[in-house]
């Protein structure tokens, strides 16, 4: 393991359990690297008290520190706007009688040292589909506009002035169908009596049970695994969440819901990483044995090289109709090379919806496809990949998805 990555694993345990114990610098570390591995993952904001503390002792390249220094108040200063608006949303829409259900970000953000250090995209929240228009209203007057390209079920918002981005669900899984949506929606996670009433970066605010809410962020994190793969802030996430509910997490339930969804082999994985390298309360195992080390080790090295897609300046997200049939649980089995090529002649993209509806039209719909390809790639040059470089990449991904026994072999 680098050196680099191995500090700032050590850094991230000691920020996660707020420990005193100093790091020890014992060998030549490249300091940008460290810094450009933390900010692709998103936690760069998180370790910059650790790092502050290294500077008083060890040196660190002036030009890395004062760069770490200024994303973090950035950061900072971004999140403080976001929540300031958030909170502007939640009084309006108290005075309006609409019920919202805040899941995912300021939740998770409540359990880091200060709210503000944990950078975010968007702001999801559960509204009933009867609210839908006044809601909308609500946001609009606050200076917020609507963005037309969203997902199913999922009406996006954004304000310039605070740049915060607002997602209003009006189901957990957006657009997704599939056997393990199926499995999801008869757990009822956001049933009434489940629901908990809590206070997360200074608002009160109703939110998802404790066991229903770390089976939801299992089911996201492993989504954007399976599709594109995830940042170590996911799994911090998922690390503070569990420290911090331990005692409240009904672990059998969600045990017996990773089992359901077919994820308890992938879970185990994932909590052995946090174990052994990010202070994971191991009680949530209840026993079960931790994975092999070079298993670990094999999905560290995914985690910690996320990222690297998006400074090569690609789309993310292009594997999308090879990998979704395994994240909804359409296959469990993993499928040859042959069915990631006949992707290519599918409608799946909402643009080729009029070919879903009327079959006939599909050979319009495949001209179409080659022409956007043409457009994007070559006069857009906005980074899409070749149909031979998508199947390679998706056969990369779906051998470590194997591996971490997400999915069945062939």
């Amino acid at each position: 393991m680098p050196s680099e990555t191995r500090l700032i694993l050590q850094m991230t345990r000691n920020s996660i359990l707020r420990s005193k114990e100093e790091v020890t610098i014992t060998e030549k570390i490249n300091w940008s690297e460290v810094f450009s591995i933390s900010y692709r993952n998103n936690i760069a904001p998180f370790l910059f008290d650790q790092i502050m503390k290294i500077e008083e002792k060890s040196h660190i390249d002036d030009s890395v520190f004062q760069k770490w220094k200024q994303c973090t108040m950035f950061t900072s200063v971004a999140e403080y706007r976001k929540n300031f608006a958030l909170r502007q949303i939640f009084g309006e829409a108290k005075k309006a009688g609409i019920d919202l259900i805040l899941f995912k970000g300021p939740i998770l953000a409540n359990l880091y040292p200060n709210y503000a250090l944990r950078a975010s995209c968007d702001t999801d929240i559960l509204i009933k589909d009867a609210d839908k228009d006044l809601l909308f209203g609500l946001v609009e007057k606050l200076g917020y506009h609507r963005i037309l390209v969203s997902e199913d079920n999922v009406y996006t918002f954004e304000s310039k002035q605070y740049n915060h981005r607002l997602e209003l669900h009006t189901t957990l899984y957006g657009q997704h169908t599939g056997p393990r949506i199926d499995v999801l929606n008869a757990m009822e996670l956001t049933k009434k009596d489940s629901l908990r009433e809590m206070e997360a970066c200074g608002m009160k605010v109703i939110t998802l049970g404790y066991v229903e809410q770390l089976i939801y962020l299992m089911f996201h994190m492993i989504k954007h695994f399976t599709l594109e793969g995830i940042s170590l802030r996911h799994l911090l996430d998922i690390v503070l969440y569990i420290n911090a509910y331990i005692d409240r997490i009904d672990k059998d339930i969600f045990w017996s819901a990773m089992q359901r969804l077919g994820y308890d082999s992938c879970c185990i994985v994932f909590f052995s990483l946090g174990i052994q390298y990010m202070g994971l309360d191991e009680r949530i195992l209840i026993k079960r044995k931790v994975s092999d080390v070079k298993v670990v080790n094999q999905l560290l090295m995914d985690i910690m090289n996320h990222g690297l897609v998006r400074e090569e300046n690609k789309k993310v997200f292009q594997l999308w109709g090879m990998m979704e049939p395994y994240m909804v649980g359409t296959t469990r089995a993993r499928q040859g090379k042959k069915s990631n090529f006949i992707t290519f002649l599918k409608p799946i993209d909402k643009k080729y919806d009029y070919a879903r509806k009327y079959k006939i039209l599909l050979p319009i719909c495949w001209i179409h496809k080659v022409c956007s390809y043409i457009y994007s790639r070559y006069i857009l040059n906005n980074g899409v990949y070749t149909p031979l470089e998508k199947v390679k990449i998706a056969e990369s991904r779906l051998d470590l998805l194997q591996d971490v026994g997400l999915i069945e072999k062939r």
